[in-house]
């Protein structure tokens, strides 16, 4: 699901980063950092991950880097994240992503 939600998140070194959350399932994201040569984590990073939604729900998670490079799709450099566990916060706003979709059909 596309999104554009600001971003805050600490690696296990106690390094912190900064950026968008681009592009979020309900397994893992798209993370932008603010500065592409600014914070950089390396692959296999975990981080503790808080992002806000449109609707001011704070959302917090456990996560790994998976991925890092330029993205194709998003036309940035970025991070894709797995996250550790379910988030019943994240499983709300999909639940309501395919109610609304499923309503417009």
């Amino acid at each position: 699901m596309d999104v554009w939600w600001p971003a805050h998140w600490r690696d296990d070194h106690g390094t912190d980063g900064e950026g968008m959350v681009l592009d979020i399932s309900p397994r893992g994201a798209f993370i932008r950092p603010r500065a592409e040569l600014g914070t950089l984590h390396t692959l296999g990073s975990r981080l503790d991950v808080r992002f806000s939604t449109n609707d001011g729900r704070v959302v917090s998670v456990r996560a790994k880097i998976r991925w890092i490079g330029p993205s194709v799709a998003h036309g940035c450099f970025g991070y894709g994240v797995e996250f550790d566990d379910r988030n019943d916060t994240l499983e709300a706003i999909f639940a309501a992503a395919q109610t609304d979709y499923l309503e417009k059909l």
